[in-house]
C-alpha cells in the first residue's frame, strides 16, 4: 500500500494531465457536432486506409498463390500430353488400348538470378536435387519456348546454361520439313542465335519456325526455339540467323523437363557413337 501511494505521488502530475485531457476530449466530441463529425470522418478515413492496405496485401497473396497453381496446372497438362509418353505397347497396331509410361516430367521453377551481358551467361532457378532436378534436364519458358539446359545442381538450386551462352549447342529442326541443323550463339545479341549445318538446297525462308528436333536426350521434339530472320549462303550450307522466342530480359518463370529414359537412351547411343549428346 505504501509503495502504491509513493508511485501515485511520484507520477501525480502526469496522471492529472491524462485525466483532464481525456475529460476535455470527451466533452468536446460529445457536445460539439462539428468536432464529433470531424473525428468520425478522420476515423473512417484511417480505417478505410487500413482496410484498403489489408485488402491489397490479401489480393497479392491470393494472386501469387493462383500463379503457383497455374504453373502446376501447366506442368500437369504437359505431362498428360501424348508427346510426353513413351509407347510400350508391343501388340499389333489394331489394338486400341495401348500401354504407355510417362517419359517426360515437367517441374515449374522461378528464375532468381541471371546474366545476359557475357559470352557465357547463366540462369539460377529455385529448384534443386531435392525437387528431382538433374544435370542435363531441359528448361523451357511458360510459353513453350526453349531456354536452355541444367548444368549444375545443388540441393535447393540449379544453374542453367541458356541459349545465349557461347558453350551452348543443340540439334534443332525446321518445323515445316524436319531438316536438322545445329543451334549456336555467337555472342553478339541476346535476341538472336544462329543455325548451322543446313544444306544450301534446303527450302528455308524468312519467318520459318525452328524447333527442337527431339534427337537430344534432354528435350522432346517440338519446343519452339525461334524464327528465321536472315539466310546467307556459305558454300554447301546456309548460315541462318533466328530471332529467339524466349526473351531473357523478362524471364521469370520456367519449366524444367526431365527425361525418365535419358540414361538408357544415351547409353545405347554411346555404344554406336561415342560423340552423341
Amino acid at each position: 500500500m505504501k509503495n502504491l501511494v509513493e508511485l501515485i505521488s511520484k507520477f501525480k502530475d502526469f496522471i492529472i494531465y491524462i485525466f483532464f485531457s481525456s475529460l476535455s476530449l470527451y466533452l468536446l466530441f460529445s457536445n460539439g457536432f462539428y468536432h464529433q463529425n470531424s473525428f468520425l470522418n478522420s476515423s473512417s478515413t484511417l480505417m478505410g486506409g487500413i482496410y484498403d492496405r489489408t485488402s491489397s496485401i490479401s489480393d497479392y497473396l491470393e494472386l501469387e498463390e493462383r500463379n503457383r497453381e497455374l504453373r502446376i496446372e501447366l506442368a500437369l497438362s504437359k505431362m498428360k500430353n501424348q508427346e510426353s509418353s513413351l509407347d510400350l505397347n508391343n501388340e499389333p497396331i489394331e489394338i486400341i488400348d495401348s500401354l504407355s509410361v510417362l517419359q517426360y516430367f515437367y517441374r515449374p521453377a522461378k528464375v532468381i538470378n541471371k546474366t545476359t551481358g557475357y559470352n557465357e551467361n547463366h540462369i539460377t532457378i529455385n529448384q534443386g536435387s531435392i525437387n528431382g532436378i538433374k544435370v542435363d534436364d531441359g528448361v523451357i519458358s511458360m510459353g513453350n519456348s526453349l531456354v536452355g539446359r541444367v548444368c549444375k545442381v545443388s540441393e535447393h538450386f540449379s544453374l542453367v546454361t541458356p541459349i545465349i551462352n557461347a558453350e551452348f549447342a543443340l540439334k534443332v529442326s525446321l518445323k515445316k520439313n524436319n531438316v536438322d541443323g545445329l543451334l549456336t550463339w555467337n555472342g553478339s545479341d541476346i535476341q538472336y542465335a544462329q543455325v548451322e549445318e543446313i544444306g544450301k538446297r534446303t527450302d528455308v525462308q524468312s519467318g520459318d519456325t525452328i524447333i527442337t528436333s527431339g534427337s537430344s536426350a534432354f528435350l522432346p521434339q517440338g519446343v519452339v526455339v525461334g524464327y528465321v530472320t536472315e539466310i546467307v549462303p556459305n558454300g554447301d550450307v546456309l548460315d541462318i540467323e533466328i530471332e529467339l522466342k524466349s526473351d531473357y530480359t523478362k524471364l521469370l518463370d520456367v519449366m524444367v523437363i526431365s527425361n525418365a529414359f535419358r540414361t538408357e537412351q544415351k547409353e545405347i547411343e554411346a555404344k554406336e557413337n561415342p560423340e552423341v549428346d
